[in-house]
C-alpha cells in the first residue's frame, strides 16, 4: 500500500511538473513548432498508391454549417478526380487531405442550394494555382450554365488581378474561367475504366436535381444529393458497393 501511494504520488509531481513546464512560453513555443512540423509533414504526403476507387467525405454539414464543411464528396482513381457539390468549408478539407486538385476533372452539382454551390470558385482557385491543364468544368443539371456564367462575372475582376500578380506563366488567364455543361439523366462519362450516371433526384420543390453513381472496375458509388428516396434512387443503387444519402431528424 505504502509503495502504491508513493508511485501515486510520483505521478502527481509528474503531471504537475509538466503543466507548469506547459505555462512557459518558450515550452508552448517548442510545442506548437514541434506540431506544425509534424501537420507540414503529414500534409506533404501523397496519396498513397491505389487501384482502387477511392471516396473522401469533404464536407457533409446542413445549411447552418455550424462551424462543419459543407456538402461536398470527392470521388478518386489512379487517373480521375471529380468533385459532388462544394459546399462552404469544403475546400480546406480538400487541402488537408491532400487531394490532387491540379488534377481536377470536373466539379458535378446535383442541385443549386447554397450549401452545394457556396465554393465554386474557391475550388477553381484552389486547383488553378494548383497548375490544373484545363479549365475547369461544372457538370449539372438545367440551371448550371446560369449559375457558372454568375460565378464567373462575380470573381471577373478577381482573375485579372491574380493573374496579372503572378503573371501569366503562373496563372494563365484562360484557365481560370469556369466552362459549364448541361447534363440530362444518363451515362455522363464512359471513358472504358469510369462511368459517371446521372440520376433524376427527388428534392422538391427543386426541379430538377440529381444524383450520380460513379462505376470504376467493378468497384460502385451513388452519391444521392441529400435527395428523397425514390424508385429512381432503387434502381440506380443496384448492385452499387456504396451509397452517400443524407438522413435528417
Amino acid at each position: 500500500m505504502k509503495k502504491m501511494l508513493i508511485v501515486v504520488l510520483g505521478l502527481v509531481i509528474i503531471v504537475g511538473f509538466g503543466r507548469a513546464l506547459l505555462t512557459l512560453p518558450a515550452v508552448q513555443d517548442m510545442v506548437l513548432e514541434n506540431g506544425i512540423a509534424i501537420i507540414a509533414k503529414r500534409g506533404a504526403e501523397p496519396l498513397p498508391d491505389s487501384e482502387s476507387l477511392r471516396v473522401y467525405v469533404c464536407g457533409s454539414a446542413s445549411p447552418l454549417g455550424m462551424g462543419q464543411a459543407q456538402a461536398c464528396i470527392a470521388v478518386v482513381t489512379p487517373e480521375h478526380f471529380f468533385l459532388i457539390d462544394s459546399g462552404a468549408g469544403s475546400t480546406d478539407n480538400i487541402s488537408r487531405l491532400g487531394l490532387p486538385t491540379s488534377e481536377l476533372d470536373g466539379l458535378l452539382l446535383t442541385h443549386f442550394h447554397s450549401d452545394h454551390i457556396a465554393e465554386i470558385y474557391e475550388v477553381n482557385l484552389n486547383s488553378w494555382v494548383q497548375g490544373r491543364p484545363q479549365p475547369l468544368t461544372i457538370y449539372g443539371p438545367q440551371g448550371v450554365a446560369e449559375v457558372t456564367n454568375g460565378v464567373n462575372a462575380t470573381y471577373r475582376q478577381d482573375r485579372i488581378y491574380r493573374t496579372g500578380h503572378h503573371g501569366e506563366d503562373l496563372l494563365p488567364s484562360a484557365l481560370g474561367v469556369l466552362a459549364h455543361k448541361t447534363i440530362v439523366p444518363g451515362i455522363i462519362l464512359d471513358d472504358g475504366d469510369l462511368k459517371i450516371t446521372a440520376y433524376l433526384a427527388e428534392h422538391p420543390p427543386i426541379h430538377p436535381a440529381v444524383g450520380y453513381r460513379f462505376d470504376y472496375r467493378g468497384r460502385s458509388v451513388v452519391i444521392s444529393g441529400d435527395s428523397n428516396v425514390t424508385g429512381e434512387t432503387l434502381k440506380i443503387v443496384d448492385g452499387a458497393d456504396l451509397l452517400l444519402h443524407d438522413a435528417l431528424s
